[in-house]
C-alpha cells in the first residue's frame, strides 16, 4: 500500500478467506479519480516465491499494475497462501506443519476462486467478469482452476499467461537441473527435518540481498543467479530493477509446491500432486476444459519454460487468441559465456591461490554429498568421502610451502602501521604471529599423518593445530568487522560471512568438550565448507575482475 500511495494512486488492502480457511492478503490499486466503470476489473497473479509487490517495485513508469491503473482499470493484486502477506488461517499457524500442506493445486482450487468471487461481489460490475493476468506459477494455478472448475471460465473475459509453467520436462537451467538430479536426496532430507516452508521473507534477508547485489555491478551475484536460472538476456538486463525486486522477493512458499513442480519435470505430465509412487495414479488436468480466450507469451531463451513445451500444452487449449514468442535463442551468447568462464577457470588454476580455492571447493562439496548419500547409497557415499579426503590431503601438502610467502607478507605488514585503525593493526600483527606458529605445527601434523614422524601423543598436535586455526580465524573475523565498520564495502560483509563459517568449521575439529568440537555430522561440515568455499571463489573472481577493469 505504501508503494501505491507513494505515487499518487489509491491503494486498498483486503483479507479474503478461502473455503479451506486461508486468509489471503489482497491489494487494490486505482487512479485517484477512480476506475473507468466501462472497464472490467483486472486480477494480477504473481509467480512462485513472489508477492503482489512484484507488479509494483520497478515504479510507476514501467510496472504493469501502475500502467493498468493509469489507463482506468480497477487492478487487484492477489497474494497466494504462504507468502509474506498471506500467512494466516482460521485455525492453523505458520508454525504448524499442516499450514504448509499445500501445492499450487490448492492455489488454483481455493485461492483464485475466492479472490475472483470477492472481486465480483465488491465491484458489482454488470458484466460479472474480470481480466486475468498471471506470471509463472500464476499461470499454473490459472490452468488448474479453469480445467478443474469450468464454472469460473464464465467469470473471466480474457486471460494473459506470461511464462506459462505447465509442462517442464525440458528445463535448460543448470541450477534447476542440479536440484532435480539431487531431489531424491534433498526432498527426503527436507521431510525428515520437517522443513515445510521455503525462503520466508525477512528484513535481514532483504537487506543482505540488496547489499550483495548493487546496481552498479553488472555481474553481481543476483545477476549471475538470474542468468543461470532463467537464461541470459543481457539486452534487457536492468540491475536497478533486480535490486528492487530482491528487496521484496523471495516472499516465501511451501516446500511441497516445489516438489509438485519436480513431479511435473520428472514425468512430463500436468496433473495434481501424487502423494507417493504406490498411490493410485492421479489423472492429468483436462486442459481442453480451459476454454477462456487466452493470450500466451513465452521466452525463446527461457531456461525454465522451454518453447517446445509451450507449443505442446497449448495444442490442448481450445481458445488461444495469441501465442507469442519473445526474444531469440542466444546460442552465440551462451558460447561466449562458456568460453569466458573456462578462461577464468584456467586463470585460477594457473595460480596457487586460485588452485587452492578450487581444490577446497571440491573437497567440501564432495564431503557434503557423501553425508547426504550416507543412508540412501553407502557405496557412493564412501567413494565421495575418499575423494574428499584426497583433496584435503592435497591441500595439506601444498600448505607445506606457505612459510616463505607468509614471512614475506608479515615483513611487509610490520606492526600494521598502514591500517586505518591502530586496533586493526594490532589484531593483524597478532594474527600473523599465530599464523607463523600454525604453519610449523601443521607440518608436524602432516609428518605424523604420513608416518614420517613418531610422537607419543599425535592427538595433542591435532588439537594444537585446531586451536591455532580457530584463533587465527577469530582474529581475522574481528579485523574484517572493524574494516567493514570503517570502509563499509560489500566485499568485507562477504568476508565476515565466510570467516564466520570457517570459525564454525574450525571449532568443530576440536576435541569433544571444547567449544562445539565433534558435534557436527559429515554433511554439516560439508555444507559449511561448501558455502565458505563458494564465497571465497566468488571473492577471488570478483577481485580479479576489478583488477582487470582498473588496469
Amino acid at each position: 500500500i505504501e508503494l501505491i500511495n507513494k505515487y499518487g494512486y489509491r491503494g486498498q488492502a483486503y483479507t479474503v478467506t478461502t473455503a479451506d480457511g486461508y486468509k489471503l492478503g489482497v491489494h487494490r490499486i486505482t487512479r485517484k479519480q477512480g476506475p473507468d466503470p466501462d472497464r472490467l476489473p483486472v486480477l494480477l497473479v504473481h509467480g512462485l516465491l513472489g508477492s503482489s509487490s512484484d507488479w509494483l517495485v520497478i515504479g510507476p513508469e514501467d510496472a504493469l499494475a501502475y500502467q493498468l491503473a493509469k489507463a482506468g482499470y480497477d487492478v487487484w493484486l492477489i497474494n497466494t497462501r504462504g507468502n509474506r502477506y498471506s500467512r494466516q488461517h482460521v485455525q492453523l499457524s505458520p508454525s504448524d506443519a499442516a499450514f504448509w500442506n499445500f501445492t499450487w493445486h490448492e492455489k488454483g482450487i481455493y485461492d483464485l476462486p475466492a479472490v475472483i468471487d470477492y472481486m465480483l461481489n465488491d465491484t458489482k460490475h454488470p458484466a460479472g467478469q474480470i481480466y486475468y493476468i498471471g506470471y509463472s506459477e500464476g499461470t499454473t494455478a490459472y490452468f488448474v482452476m479453469t480445467s478443474s472448475l469450468p464454472a469460473y471460465n464464465r467469470k473471466i473475459r480474457l486471460a494473459h499467461a506470461l511464462a506459462p509453467s505447465v509442462l517442464l520436462d525440458s528445463v535448460r537451467s543448470p541450477v534447476l537441473n542440479s536440484l532435480v538430479d539431487n531431489a531424491q536426496v534433498i526432498m527426503p532430507l527436507a521431510f525428515t527435518t520437517n522443513l515445510v516452508e521455503l525462503l520466508r521473507w525477512s528484513e535481514q534477508q532483504s537487506g543482505m540481498l540488496q547489499t550483495m547485489c548493487p546496481p552498479e555491478s553488472k555481474r553481481n551475484p543476483c545477476v549471475v543467479l538470474f542468468d543461470n536460472l532463467f537464461g541470459p538476456n543481457p539486452e534487457s538486463l536492468d540491475t536497478n530493477a533486480i535490486q528492487s525486486l530482491v528487496g521484496h522477493c523471495p516472499s516465501g512458499a511451501a516446500v511441497k509446491e516445489v516438489y509438485h513442480y519436480h513431479q511435473v519435470i520428472q514425468n512430463g505430465i500436468f496433473r495434481p500432486y501424487q502423494e507417493s509412487a504406490v498411490d493410485r495414479i492421479v489423472a492429468p488436468y483436462n486442459l481442453s476444459a480451459s476454454d477462456v480466450p487466452v493470450h500466451i507469451y513465452y521466452g525463446m531463451n527461457d531456461w525454465i519454460i522451454h518453447p517446445k513445451n509451450v507449443r505442446k500444452f497449448t495444442a490442448a487449449l481450445p481458445n488461444i487468441r495469441e501465442l507469442r514468442a519473445v526474444g531469440v535463442y542466444r546460442s552465440d551468447y551462451v558460447r561466449h559465456k562458456m568460453s569466458k568462464m573456462l578462461n577464468e577457470i584456467c586463470d585460477m588454476l594457473d595460480g596457487y591461490t586460485g588452485r587452492d580455492k578450487i581444490i577446497r571447493t571440491l573437497c567440501y562439496t564432495t564431503k557434503l554429498a557423501s553425508g547426504l548419500y550416507a543412508q540412501s547409497d553407502p557405496g557412493r557415499a564412501k567413494k565421495l568421502a575418499i575423494f574428499s579426503s584426497k583433496m584435503s590431503q592435497t591441500r595439506a601438502t601444498l600448505r607445506l610451502f606457505d612459510d616463505l610467502p607468509m614471512l614475506a607478507y608479515s615483513l611487509s605488514y610490520g606492526c600494521g602501521s598502514k591500517e586505518p585503525d591502530r586496533w586493526m593493526g594490532l589484531i593483524g600483527f597478532v594474527t600473523n604471529l599465530i599464523d607463523h606458529a600454525y604453519y610449523p605445527v601443521d607440518k608436524i601434523c602432516w609428518l605424523i599423518e604420513h608416518n614420517l614422524l613418531n610422537v607419543e601423543n599425535p592427538t595433542r598436535w591435532d588439537t594444537i593445530n585446531s586451536m591455532l586455526w580457530v584463533a587465527s580465524i577469530y582474529l581475522n573475523l574481528m579485523n574484517q568487522a572493524f574494516r567493514m565498520l570503517l570502509i563499509k564495502q560489500r566485499m568485507e560483509a562477504i568476508s565476515i560471512l565466510r570467516l564466520s563459517l570457517d570459525l564454525v568449521h574450525a571449532g568443530s575439529t576440536l576435541p569433544k568438550g571444547m567449544l562445539w568440537g565433534g558435534r557436527f555430522q559429515t554433511w554439516h561440515v560439508g555444507l559449511i565448507g561448501s558455502i565458505s568455499s563458494l564465497l571465497g571463489l566468488y571473492q577471488y573472481v570478483a577481485k580479479k575482475r576489478i583488477v582487470k577493469q582498473s588496469s
